[in-house]
């Protein structure tokens, strides 16, 4: 049974529709998926020595407000190679009896300023240290950041950690490595969404207008 011409407009109107969609929600995703990449997940890594005394960072900005932010001493792999040093930075159980007589020599407070403001403050304390990758980190705190925003970090090395210095420490402010992974996949689905989007758009449309064509022309 062959369909009305008014049916038939009525077809090819909505087939258009859903492809013009599909390629909207294509650009959408693509767009989001590229802001979301260039997001600055570590904004701050400084190489620091930590003798005692006071550092303060350089000005940087955070694009992420989601997420708290994390200030850590990162240390190079090697570190988690040595028993003593785990203890010095709080990785082993101090019960373990290769931690006898090994203090803690993480002592570090500090605090965040935004211009002249006191935005946040804190101190290493009992704060957890963990190996994630080729790093091994210690953290000194968190803060929650605004979009855009500019911040100075000073920090006030209390306990001479000099000794760790062979590690190459740094100081570095970013998310939580733990949502790093999150962060990449998050962009990978975003742009597999926009190409799959927009190839099937593309298809529809295509093929919406050829079968239109076609019909024209057995109509003549």
């Amino acid at each position: 049974m062959a369909c009305s011409p008014r049916v038939r407009v009525a077809v090819f109107t909505s087939l258009c529709l859903v492809g013009v969609a599909l390629l909207i929600a294509a650009v959408c995703s693509y767009v989001q998926a590229t802001r979301d990449e260039a997001l600055n997940l570590q904004p701050l890594s400084l190489p620091v020595s930590l003798v005692p005394g006071t550092i303060r960072t350089p000005e940087f900005k955070t694009d992420i407000e989601y997420w708290d932010h994390v200030i850590a001493i990162d240390f190079e792999e090697k570190t988690g190679s040595s028993p003593k040093i785990e203890c010095n930075l709080g990785l082993a159980d101090s019960h373990q009896p290769y931690c006898q007589g090994m203090p803690n020599l993480i002592d570090i407070s500090w605090k965040l300023f935004e211009g002249e403001r006191t935005a946040a403050e804190g101190n290493s304390g009992s704060s957890p240290a963990w190996v994630s990758g080729s790093t091994v980190e210690r953290t000194l705190g968190r803060f929650g950041a605004q979009n855009g925003h500019r911040y100075n970090l000073v920090l006030d090395v209390k306990r001479d950690a000099s000794e760790l210095d062979v590690a190459n420490p740094k100081v570095v402010v970013q998310i939580p490595r733990g949502y790093w992974e999150d962060h990449a996949m998050g962009i990978g689905f975003g742009k597999l969404f926009a190409g799959l989007s927009g190839v099937v758009g593309v298809t529809i449309l295509a093929g919406t207008f050829a079968f239109r064509r076609l019909k024209r022309c057995d109509q003549r």
